[in-house]
């Protein structure tokens, strides 16, 4: 992801957490922030990860890598372009995931948003949902109500 990325650090982080413990972090959220209202978790018994991993993360090199721009005189690359893949399939939060983009996307429609936006960070979720919350009530006025504020 280093190599992806070099100037955008923000990005991405490297942890030295083992796998366990990544996933006890991630299930004591859950618990802890209330997501157990929103849906259960992806492959626990009893609150432990047995069915379920940490997603392995890679990245693609995209085609404009190659561009006769980007390539030095003696061959190499000068800046390596990539994209970042980071399948969810057997994540222990995936079902909370999917919920919540769910229902972040739902809200968007009903604010008839004919947009596309790229999130960089969980923590976008919040402030584009409090975004759209707010436009919402502002087109449907006091018929629209929101079951939980962020």
């Amino acid at each position: 992801m280093e190599m992806a990325w070099p100037q955008e650090p923000h990005r991405y982080e490297i942890s030295e957490w083992c796998e366990k413990k990544i996933m006890k972090e991630d299930i004591k959220n859950y618990h802890v922030k209330g997501w157990d209202k929103i849906s259960k978790l992806y492959g626990c018994d009893k609150g432990k990860a047995k069915r379920c991993s940490v997603p392995r993360v890679y990245a693609t090199i995209k085609g404009k890598t190659f561009n006769k721009e980007n390539m030095s005189e003696n061959g190499t690359i000068k800046k390596l372009k990539a994209r970042p893949i980071a399948p969810h399939t057997k994540h222990v939060l995936k079902r909370v995931y999917n919920k919540v983009a769910t229902a972040t996307l739902f809200c968007m429609m009903q604010v008839n948003v004919i947009r596309s936006s790229r999130l960089w960070t969980t923590r976008e979720y919040v402030e584009r949902y409090k975004l759209e919350t707010k436009q919402a009530k502002r087109n449907f006025g006091r018929n629209f109500k929101v079951m939980r504020e962020m």
